[in-house]
């Protein structure tokens, strides 16, 4: 993710915003609001029929229910992208819940949400709920593992973005995600959930 705005303004606005100050939040989201574009649209593009979804509903969505937490507090810029992609990924699962328990109620087929282009994001809504899932089991067992996971496979975000986020090393990092992914894989397949979402 490319830096578009002076870090140091950014640092202030994060920690104003997470304070409650509107007029730093309105700039913040100024600010970032190309780079949280840029995610929104990766997202929809990995669950492409989600057609009633648009990225800049998504992002305004997610900016919104990040602060509806309260006061805030953001340790720095990857916190903060990785605290939306949070929310845009709660929100994607609870769009895709009611679509679906709408077409149940009417007797239709679930729909599929296609895939992204070359990513590994699930690419059936059914996948999206079942990786939730398993992400919600993990988080109560290793809440870093599972961070790692959100950073890595929701907005691609490097080692060093995440490692610098989490005050680990790249290499940790590595390790973690290497540690997830084995342990989402078994607990997909135990669920004769599709494991390869991963791969």
């Amino acid at each position: 993710m490319e830096t578009q705005y002076d870090q140091e303004t950014l640092t202030l606005l994060l920690k104003s915003a997470g304070d409650g100050d509107q007029t730093a939040s309105d700039k913040l989201f100024e600010l970032a609001y190309q780079e949280l574009k840029n995610m929104a649209h990766q997202k929809l593009l990995g669950y492409g029929n989600m057609k009633t979804m648009h990225t800049t509903a998504l992002v305004h969505e997610a900016y919104i229910k990040l602060f509806n937490h309260g006061k805030l507090n953001f340790e720095n810029r990857n916190h903060f992208f990785a605290l939306c992609a949070r929310m845009m990924r709660q929100i994607l699962v609870d769009h895709y819940r009611k679509k679906s328990a709408e077409k149940r109620g009417g007797g239709q087929h679930n729909e599929t949400l296609g895939t992204h282009h070359g990513a590994t994001e699930p690419s059936t809504g059914e996948e999206l709920l079942d990786l939730d899932s398993a992400l919600g089991k993990l988080s109560t067992l290793n809440d870093r593992l599972s961070t790692v996971v959100e950073c890595k496979f929701f907005i691609s975000m490097k080692d060093e973005e995440i490692a610098s986020y989490l005050g680990v090393t790249d290499r940790t990092i590595r390790n973690d995600w290497r540690k997830a992914k084995m342990w989402l894989s078994k607990e997909l397949m135990n669920q004769n959930k599709n494991p390869g979402i991963l791969e």
